[in-house]
């Protein structure tokens, strides 16, 4: 897991010290920075489920089905 922030960096390391995350957060800078271009990130939050390849496996899987979302993507894997 990964989140991906519009938050300048700043901004983004002060909350991570009142609110610490146990996962890597990164600054985009914007909702127009390159990782939300790239990956065209409109609206947040946007959850995506990206491989080992660096591919979006899945773009807004719904948290109550996420494990019916990952159980085929798992199995594609073995």
């Amino acid at each position: 897991m990964v989140g991906v922030n519009s938050d300048l960096p700043s901004e983004l390391t002060t909350f991570l010290k009142k609110e610490p995350l146990h996962w890597p957060n990164f600054s985009d800078g914007s909702s127009t920075g390159p990782i939300s271009v790239v990956w065209n990130i409109r609206s947040w939050p946007t959850l995506c489920l990206i491989g080992a390849d660096g591919v979006i496996l899945a773009k807004q899987p719904s948290i109550s089905n996420l494990e019916e979302t990952l159980r085929p993507l798992l199995k594609e894997g073995s």
